[in-house]
């Protein structure tokens, strides 16, 4: 039986675009049922291309509101194999039909040669680009079909096929045409890019994205903060519910919770949580005007075993090396504690600067700093007024190639121009950084002794992410040593 259940709401006939979300939505609130066979269709796609799809009809064919769902990044079968539903898309799809609902399931993956793009990176099909223009051409041909019902499709994805219907009802990425999106639901989608900032959001529907408290794939905070910045502005609603200890997939049926490694894309841990265990029905936060009720995901107790381990080697380390950034545990609900649990085993000084751009990132980053016990050398700039950032990156530069402070930090709009200074004197190995790994391998690798931001281009959580894994991670020397002294011989290594 699928865990996702949904009270049904009132009863009646579902006329406006949330009320067709809403009577979506309460088909899982019943064991699923027997599905008719999927039919192979094609039709054409963005760019010359030819689309090809699996299509669900309800039981004798009869007309209704048309779901155009979107397949994760494990496809539908790739280039050399006949199409076919996973487990989880074949469970939606016959709760769907059987409640009349006709779904269409374009591929976006086959027809460009490619099987999966959850390994190995996205090989040019994104959301933002290819996917999106796949979602359209398939609700534009859908519409035209003689079993839709007038009043334009429902998008419904999961996860890269989640981040594809947002990307698809956002008129910032280029037009909707009128009246063909009724309505969007994403689940678990990523609603920001690791190492940037949230994109601008202008949807052409009312979105309402499913989202894991526990999902360590696709964060929900960054969801949930697309929505409160979506509702600040006229327009269609945007909603997000939250299921407390929910993992990246908890709607797959009858699959218990286990550990990914090795994903493409995975912001906060190297391993990412997927599937569902029922152990209670805590109520979601932020819930829209449907009441949905969710049994919690639990994580297995090898994944728990994974994150105190995990913890231990941290903390083993950041005693090690004296450099711990954040000293309170970090939650495993993801919130970041920035003050410290305990006094400090070790501070040291640590000199910033940023231009005009900058501050405000340069003033949160100073702030978590300060808060763990460090001393931060600021040199400026502190206001708006437009400044030239090599004025800055020399400071911080001398300060930290004099001995005076072992890192740096500096932010501008993008990082490229300040690292670009800070990189003209000696001793200094300036890392720009858009992400945690960068940030991680600039250390072991480089023995990176200045971390550059990009304010324009990196978030605030990122942001700290980031410089949190630049001063814990220690240099590796070995095989690095040899190529790291060839960059600056007259170096101190700062590990």
């Amino acid at each position: 039986m699928n865990p996702f259940r949904l009270r049904p709401p009132r009863r009646g006939p579902c006329l406006g675009p949330l009320a067709a979300l809403a009577c979506l939505l309460s088909t899982l609130a019943t064991a699923r049922p027997a599905m008719v066979a999927p039919e192979a269709v094609a039709f054409p796609g963005p760019d010359g291309i030819t689309l090809r799809a699996l299509l669900v009809l309800p039981e004798g064919g009869r007309k209704g509101v048309p779901v155009v769902a979107l397949h994760g990044c494990g496809g539908l079968g790739g280039p050399a194999r006949p199409m076919h539903l996973p487990a989880r898309e074949a469970d939606w799809a016959a709760r769907l039909a059987a409640s009349g609902h006709p779904v269409l399931f374009p591929d976006s993956f086959g027809p460009r040669g490619v099987a999966e793009v959850c390994h190995g990176g996205e090989r040019g099909i994104q959301p933002e680009n290819l996917r999106r223009g796949d979602a359209l051409a398939a609700a534009a041909w859908a519409e035209r079909q003689g079993w839709a019902a007038a009043g334009g499709v429902v998008l419904l994805g999961w996860s890269h096929g989640g981040s594809t219907v947002l990307a698809a009802a956002n008129r910032v990425f280029g037009p909707v045409p009128e009246g063909l999106v009724r309505g969007a639901v994403a689940l678990y989608p990523g609603c920001v890019r690791v190492g940037r900032a949230l994109p601008p959001f202008d949807p052409a529907s009312p979105v309402l994205m499913l989202l894991g408290g526990a999902d360590g794939w696709t964060p929900a905070r960054f969801c949930e903060a697309l929505a409160r910045r979506a509702g600040e502005r006229p327009g269609p609603s945007v909603e997000s519910v939250t299921y407390p200890g929910a993992e990246h997939g908890f709607d797959q049926p009858h699959m218990p919770v286990r550990e990914l490694s090795g994903m493409a894309k995975t912001p906060l841990r190297a391993m990412a949580g997927c599937g569902w265990a029922p152990t209670r029905r805590p109520a979601p936060t932020r819930s829209a005007g449907w009441r949905p009720s969710w049994p919690a995901c639990r994580p297995a107790a090898r994944s728990d075993r994974i994150r105190r381990r995990h913890d231990r080697c941290m903390a083993a380390r950041a005693t090690a090396t004296g450099r711990s950034l954040f000293h309170g545990t970090r939650s495993h609900g993801r919130e970041r504690h920035m003050t410290q649990s305990s006094p400090p085993r070790a501070t040291f000084m640590v000199a910033m600067g940023s231009d005009h751009a900058g501050v405000e990132l340069k003033a949160a980053l100073k702030k978590a700093l300060e808060g763990a016990g460090h001393t931060v050398e600021d040199f400026g700039t502190h206001g708006s007024e437009s400044v030239d950032y090599p004025d800055f990156a020399n400071k911080v530069a001398q300060s930290v190639s004099s001995g005076h402070a072992p890192f740096g930090v500096l932010v501008c709009g993008t990082g490229i121009g300040i690292s670009i200074a800070a990189n003209r004197h000696p001793k200094i190995r300036c890392a720009l950084v858009h992400d945690v790994t960068g940030a991680r391998l600039s250390r072991q690798h480089n023995d990176a002794n200045v971390i550059a931001l990009g304010a324009r281009v990196t978030g605030p959580e990122v942001a700290l992410d980031a410089l949190r894994a630049f001063l814990t991670t220690p240099y590796e020397g070995g095989r690095h040593e040899r190529r790291v002294t060839k960059l600056t011989p007259e170096r101190t290594p700062s590990a």
